[in-house]
């Protein structure tokens, strides 16, 4: 029926920034679950200090935001800000290539540079680098590789326009009235070609 989202209301957060601040925003968000990866977390850390950048880490349930020590200054820790409530006003997500994660970024628009540490993460991430949405790197990627993709996705127009392109293949999609037409094309067709109807529409 559409693009599945983790999160349906945009929920609100308070900017540790001034309202002036003409800083980009970065945002880095590695996932809910834990997979091994405060190492990854302190060199995207370390690579986006280098930029003239505002970041915010958000560190989901994974990993406590006490226990990450050593950051850099620049860097605000949240545990938890929904995705739809920040991406809008981000210019670019630091992401593993969770489906969730590249769902808001393709919802708010904005380009991606990410780093898959496992699971269905790298094909996400092969398919987000194919629409030309995003930058891939592996998860070993040293702090200059890093930063470099950041600072070439800040600066890429066409990275900008591709985003923009899917957000509105985002905004195209209507659950509601997609579930409604295949119901009434199943209530028109009948019951001895309501299944094969709902299998050829991949429902």
């Amino acid at each position: 029926m559409g693009p599945i989202f983790e999160e349906r209301t945009p929920g609100s957060w308070t900017e540790p920034w001034s309202a002036d601040d003409p800083r980009p925003l970065v945002v880095v968000s590695l996932g809910t679950t834990y997979m091994h990866h405060e190492g990854v977390v302190a060199r995207i850390c370390a690579a986006l200090a280098q930029l003239d950048v505002r970041v915010l880490l958000l560190t989901g349930e994974a990993l406590d935001p006490a226990e990450l020590t050593g950051l850099p200054d620049a860097v605000a820790v949240r545990g938890f800000v929904p995705h739809l409530a920040v991406l809008p006003r981000a210019s670019l997500l630091v992401t593993h290539a969770g489906m969730g994660s590249l769902m808001a970024a393709f919802a708010a628009g904005v380009p991606t540079v990410c780093l898959p540490l496992g699971r269905d993460q790298r094909k996400n991430a092969q398919r987000a680098l194919e629409l030309g949405t995003s930058i891939t790197l592996p998860d070993d990627a040293e702090v200059a590789d890093i930063a470099a993709a950041a600072g070439q996705a800040l600066a890429s127009s066409a990275m900008v326009t591709n985003a923009r392109r899917m957000q509105a293949a985002v905004r195209r999609h209507d659950p509601g009235r997609l579930a409604a037409e295949v119901l009434q094309s199943v209530v028109r067709a009948g019951p001895s070609r309501a299944t094969a109807r709902c299998t050829r529409a991949g429902r």
